[in-house]
């Protein structure tokens, strides 16, 4: 049996300035910065294993910029 560790992410995105649906004012360096705390956790414990499952987000253009930044900081090499 193989064991492996993973790492999953609820990416929400209904945090950031824009969204109608909330009083907070995440950016996309926000976002950015927080994928990138998350991946070098996967890196550290999970051999760089995620998956990011998108939850939320109620301003579409909003919602398209920080996904963005999202999945490149997610597309980032473990020594960048």
């Amino acid at each position: 049996m193989i064991k492996r560790n993973v790492v999953l992410i609820s990416a929400r995105f209904d945090p950031r300035r824009d969204d109608p649906l909330s009083d907070m004012m995440v950016t996309e360096e926000g976002f950015a910065r927080l994928t990138a705390i998350v991946r070098d956790i996967s890196n550290r414990f999970a051999n760089g294993h995620m998956i990011s499952l998108l939850e939320g987000g109620y301003n579409l253009t909003a919602l398209r910029n920080s996904l963005d930044v999202h999945v490149r900081e997610l597309m980032e090499s473990p020594t960048n």
